[in-house]
């Protein structure tokens, strides 16, 4: 359930109740937040976007890509918050972000999967 909404019996005492409805708290408190043209799932992601964004135009880093999804075994899907690449003793090696505030279990297995299968290690950014 999404939104949160009032009984027949209040909105008939309360008419003007009809076109309120209260948003349900995210789970982990974090906050939707617009930056860089588009929407993050928090603020610090959408910090770390505009971080990642300097070092973009300042050529450190190359092909940036955002929430970008693989497959893993079990039709399951990672979706990695940040991939790019960036230059490591001389030569360009992918680098996958993940930016967590809250780690799950579900996040954990996802990453250790990836990094199995993959070969590339996940930078973690809290």
């Amino acid at each position: 359930m999404d939104n949160l909404t009032y009984s027949e019996d209040v909105l008939k005492l309360n008419p003007e109740l009809r076109d309120i409805t209260v948003k349900k708290k995210s789970k982990y408190r974090n906050k939707p937040t617009f930056a860089v043209d588009r929407t993050f799932q928090s603020g610090g992601e959408a910090v770390r976007a505009g971080e990642l964004m300097l070092l973009l135009k300042a050529r450190q880093i190359f092909n940036l890509g955002f929430q970008v999804a693989f497959p893993l075994p079990g039709n399951t899907i990672y979706t990695a918050d940040f991939v790019y690449l960036e230059f490591e003793d001389g030569k360009l090696m992918p680098v996958v972000e993940e930016f967590k505030g809250i780690w799950t279990r579900d996040a954990r297995i996802k990453v250790r999967q990836f990094e199995e299968i993959y070969g590339i290690k996940v930078r973690i950014i809290k």
